[in-house]
C-alpha cells in the first residue's frame, strides 16, 4: 500500500511537472494566474516574502501548487491586534474551575467588540520561512501517515495544509503542535484507522480538560493560548482539535449549524475525513468519532449545515459576488454548504410574480426569521435543496435592508409538508402551558425529584419525625404547590434524595397563611469532613433557574427556621428551564399572516399557570411571547387542541 501511495505520488508529479514545463517559465506561469497576482498585488511591500516561497518551490511542482493555494486565499485572512485584546484574552484564561468568571467582569466588559479593533493582514506580515516550514511539516505529515494515501491532493491543501483557522493570532503552532501530541501516533496507536487515530488523540484530550466559557467577546484565540489554558467556546474546542489533529497528519475541520430554532443560537463541531471519503463528526469533548449513517446528533435542530474551508468555494449561483441585494452572510465563500451529507430533503415554493431574483429560508427566533438558505427564483418557482424536517421555515425576500415575510410558513413532516394558512373565518379557543417546548433534557432533570421525601421535625437529630409529603411522580409544571389540611408544627425540614440520586432541586419554600417563613439556616448532610455548599442557598431564593446540587447520591437538606412555627403550604421546584407559564406575567399572543408579518391576537397576565385564549384562527402558526422576563419562545402550532412545538 506504501508503494502504491508513492507510485500515485509520482504520477501526480509527473504530471504538475508538464504543467510547469507547459508554462515555459516560472513568471510566465505567474501571468496566467490572475487569483494569485492579484494576492502578490495585495501583499504589497511584503510582495518579496511570497515569491520567495514561489521560487523556493519551483524545481517542485506538488509543493509549488500548495503555495500557490496558500497564498491565492491569504488576502482573505489577518489578525486582530491591541493589547485591550491581550488584557481580556489574560482574564479570560483565569476562569474559575467551572468557567464562571465574576459578574463585575462580565458587565464591565459586556459591550466590548473586537470587531473595532486594527487588523494586521498576513500577506502584509506573513515571512517565506513561516510559510516554508508550514508546507514541509504539512507535506512530511501526509506523506507519513498510512490513511493518507486516499487523501486527494485537494483534500490535503484543505485540511491539512493551511497555517491558520480564521482569525486568530498568526502563530508558528504546527511545530509545538506536533512535538507534544505525535506520540500519540507513533507509539501508542501505529495503525493505518484515521478513525481510531483521530480517536486515539481525543481521547487523551478529553482527559486534559476543557473548559467552557462563553463570556467576553472575542475573536479566534488561537493556537498558542489554546494549548496552554483550554478554555472557550464551543468553537475555540473545535479549534484546538484541529490544531492538533492536523500537527498529526489527520485531515479534519469544522462544521456548523448557522442558528438552531432549539438553542437560538449557532453550533460547531469537527469531521474528520474517513478513508472511504466520508466526514465523520468529532466532538472529542463528549465522545469518540463514530463511523454511522445517522450524522452528528447531539439532540440540536440545524436546518442547514456549512463547512469551513481555507480555500475560496464556488458561488452558488452565478455573479453573487456582485449582486449588492444579496445579504453579506451569504457572500461568504469560504463557508460550504455540505447540509447534503446531513439531510435529503428538498422544498419548492412559488413565489408568484417578482422583480426578486433570489428567496431565502427563516429560522424561527423572537426577534426576527434567521435566513440560513438562499434559493434562486425561476418561472416563479425557487427550490430549496437538502433542508432538515421538523423544523419550522418561512420564505422571506430580501430588499436590501432587510428581510420580509412572503408566504407562509411551513414544515417538512416525512414526504409531506405542513402549511400553515390561517383560517381566519373559523376560529377556535385554545389553552397554552409553555411558551417553547419541553425538551427531554429538562424532564430529565425534573425527575431527579422523583422519590425523594420531606420530613419535619422539632429536633435537629431529627430522632423524632414524620413525614411531611413524599414525590412520587416527575412533576408536570414547575411551580408545584402542597397544601396541607392542617397547619403543621415544626423547627426543621429535611429535605432527603432517594439513594441512587443527588440532591438536585431548584427551591422549596414553606408557608402559613401566605406568609413565606424564612429560613435561619440551610446544611447538607455532613461527610468526609468537606466543608458545606456554596450554593444550599440557591434551593431558598424563590428563583426557578438557580438550582441546588449535592455531591453525594443519598445526601439530603436541611433548613432550620430558627424555632417552632406553623406550616399550611409547601412550593417545590424542580430544577427546569422557567418556559412554564409564570403567574404575574403578562404575555401576548401573535399569529403568523404570510406577507403581513405577525398579527397581534389578545393580551393577558398569568393568574395560574394556563392561559386560555379566544379567537384564535385555525390552521395558523402562533408566537406567544412573555413581556416580562425570559427570551427562549418558540413557535407552535395547534392540533387535537394541544400545542405542538415541532
Amino acid at each position: 500500500m506504501r508503494k502504491l501511495f508513492f507510485m500515485n505520488k509520482i504520477a501526480t508529479l509527473f504530471i504538475y511537472g508538464f504543467i510547469v514545463l507547459f508554462c515555459f517559465t516560472f513568471n510566465a506561469c505567474k501571468k496566467t494566474n490572475l487569483r494569485l497576482e492579484n494576492a502578490l498585488a495585495f501583499a504589497g511591500s511584503n510582495r518579496s516574502e511570497l515569491e520567495k516561497v514561489l521560487t523556493y518551490y519551483k524545481n517542485d511542482p506538488l509543493k509549488l501548487k500548495a503555495s500557490y493555494f496558500l497564498i491565492e486565499n491569504m488576502p482573505h485572512y489577518f489578525s486582530y491586534t491591541g493589547h485591550v485584546l491581550d488584557s481580556i484574552k489574560a482574564i479570560k484564561a483565569n476562569v474559575d474551575e467551572n468557567g464562571k468568571l465574576s459578574d463585575e467582569i462580565v458587565n464591565a466588559l459586556r459591550n466590548f467588540d473586537y470587531t473595532d479593533l486594527p487588523k494586521i493582514y498576513d500577506a502584509h506580515i506573513i515571512t517565506s520561512d513561516y510559510l516554508i516550514e508550514n508546507i514541509e511539516l504539512a507535506f512530511e505529515e501526509w506523506e507519513k501517515r498510512p490513511w493518507n494515501k486516499y487523501i486527494s491532493f485537494d483534500d490535503f491543501c484543505e485540511l491539512i495544509l493551511p497555517y491558520r483557522i480564521d482569525n486568530e493570532p498568526l502563530e508558528n503552532w504546527r511545530y509545538i503542535y506536533h512535538n507534544k501530541y505525535s506520540y500519540l501516533l507513533d507509539s501508542l496507536y501505529t495503525g493505518s484507522d484515521v478513525i481510531l487515530a483521530a480517536n486515539t488523540v481525543g481521547s487523551q484530550l478529553r482527559t486534559e480538560g476543557f473548559t467552557f466559557n462563553r463570556n467576553l467577546n472575542l475573536p479566534h484565540l488561537g493556537a498558542l493560548f489554546l494549548l496552554k489554558y483550554r478554555v472557550g467556546k464551543c468553537v475555540d474546542s473545535c479549534d484546538f482539535l484541529v490544531y492538533v489533529l492536523r500537527s498529526l497528519g489527520i485531515p479534519v475541520t469544522i462544521d456548523e449549524l448557522p442558528f438552531s430554532p432549539d438553542f437560538l443560537t449557532g453550533h460547531t463541531w469537527n469531521v474528520v475525513l474517513d478513508t472511504t471519503n466520508q466526514y465523520v463528526p468529532f466532538w472529542f469533548i463528549e465522545k469518540d468519532a463514530i463511523r454511522t449513517n445517522n450524522k452528528y446528533n447531539d439532540g440540536r435542530k440545524k436546518g442547514k449545515v456549512l463547512r469551513k474551508c481555507f480555500g475560496i468555494q464556488q458561488e452558488p449561483f452565478p455573479d453573487m459576488k456582485y449582486d449588492s441585494r444579496i445579504p453579506a452572510y451569504f457572500k461568504n465563500f469560504f463557508m460550504k454548504d455540505v447540509s447534503i451529507e446531513y439531510f435529503k430533503s428538498n422544498f419548492s415554493i412559488n413565489t408568484g410574480k417578482t422583480k426578486e431574483k433570489y428567496i431565502y429560508l427563516g429560522i424561527f427566533s423572537p426577534q426576527r426569521w434567521v435566513a440560513v438558505d438562499i434559493a434562486k427564483i425561476k418561472n416563479q418557482k425557487a427550490t430549496f435543496h437538502n433542508i432538515e424536517q421538523n423544523i419550522i421555515y418561512q420564505p422571506l425576500f430580501f430588499n436590501g435592508k432587510e428581510y420580509y415575510p412572503t408566504g407562509y410558513p411551513f414544515m417538512l413532516n416525512g414526504d409531506s409538508s405542513i402549511i400553515f394558512t390561517p383560517n381566519k373565518k373559523e376560529l377556535e379557543h385554545i389553552t397554552v402551558t409553555r411558551k417553547c417546548p419541553l425538551y427531554p433534557r429538562i424532564i430529565n432533570h425534573m425527575s431527579k425529584v422523583v422519590g425523594a421525601k420531606i420530613y419535619f421535625s422539632s429536633s435537629r437529630n431529627f430522632k423524632h419525625s414524620q413525614l411531611l409529603y413524599h414525590i412520587t411522580d416527575t412533576p408536570t409544571v414547575n411551580i408545584n404547590t402542597i397544601r396541607f389540611k392542617s397547619p403543621i408544627k415544626c423547627q426543621y425540614i429535611r429535605y432527603m434524595a432517594p439513594d441512587s440520586l443527588f440532591v438536585e432541586i431548584a427551591d422549596i419554600d414553606f408557608y402559613y397563611k401566605n406568609k413565606p417563613l424564612k429560613a435561619v439556616d440551610i446544611y447538607e448532610s455532613s461527610y468526609e469532613g468537606q466543608p458545606p455548599s456554596n450554593e444550599l442557598p440557591l434551593c431558598l431564593d424563590h428563583d426557578p433557574l438557580t438550582l441546588f446540587l449535592s455531591r453525594k447520591k443519598g445526601s439530603y437538606i436541611t433548613i432550620d427556621f430558627g424555632k417552632e412555627v406553623c406550616i399550611d403550604r409547601m412550593v417545590y421546584i424542580p430544577r427546569n428551564d422557567d418556559n412554564f407559564i409564570r403567574i404575574g406575567d403578562t404575555y401576548e399572543l401573535y399569529y403568523q399572516s404570510g406577507d403581513k408579518g405577525w398579527i397581534y391576537i389578545d393580551r393577558q397576565k398569568a393568574t395560574t399557570d394556563t392561559l386560555f385564549f379566544d379567537g384564535v384562527p385555525k390552521g395558523a402558526l402562533l408566537h406567544l411571547t412573555d413581556l416580562t422576563r425570559g427570551k427562549e419562545e418558540k413557535v407552535f402550532y395547534i392540533a387535537n387542541n394541544k400545542q405542538i412545538f415541532p
